[in-house]
């Protein structure tokens, strides 16, 4: 299910006037970025919430809880990567503007969770000097080739380093 950002409305932590098939949906797609285990019924309640907060916090939006235009964008670009192969990415590639802001919102939250990164980079799909320094330090945290170069290897570790307890 892919809907158009311009199909959204803007959804409000505890509001009575959210359709609660958006909502769902925004949970399903919380779901599937985080694999989490939020309750997709409709209500957008303070887990989903929490979790809003951690996407806006990953792709350096507003973070308010608020689902608006801007935050629809970013959850319909980069989530169909979630569960997605991956390609090689690095400065020098012909990159996926898309894909990249999904390594960029990867990169971040594993800054936000503590696992590698003492600085947030731009969500904007731009592989560009900061992204291949994220990079580089991520791979050297993790003892691989700091290389700059985002292969099956680094995806790989990015992904479970915040995708697993």
């Amino acid at each position: 299910m892919h809907a158009d950002a311009t199909t959204h409305p803007t959804l409000t932590p505890g509001s009575k006037n959210n359709d609660p098939n958006q909502v769902k949906y925004l949970q399903q797609q919380l779901n599937i970025f985080y694999h989490s285990y939020i309750s997709v019924d409709g209500y957008f309640g303070g887990i989903t919430e929490e979790y809003v907060n951690k996407f806006q916090t990953d792709c350096c939006l507003k973070v308010d809880g608020i689902v608006g235009s801007q935050t629809w964008n970013y959850l319909d670009t980069i989530v169909p990567y979630a569960n997605a192969p991956h390609s090689t990415l690095s400065q020098s590639n012909n990159n996926n503007p898309a894909e990249v802001k999904y390594l960029q919102a990867r990169l971040n939250q594993a800054k936000r969770m503590g696992k590698s990164g003492t600085a947030t980079i731009p969500v904007n799909g731009n592989f560009g000097s900061q992204t291949t320094t994220r990079v580089k330090q991520f791979q050297s945290d993790f003892h691989l080739t700091a290389d700059g170069i985002v292969g099956d290897k680094t995806w790989s570790i990015l992904e479970d380093a915040v995708l697993k307890p």
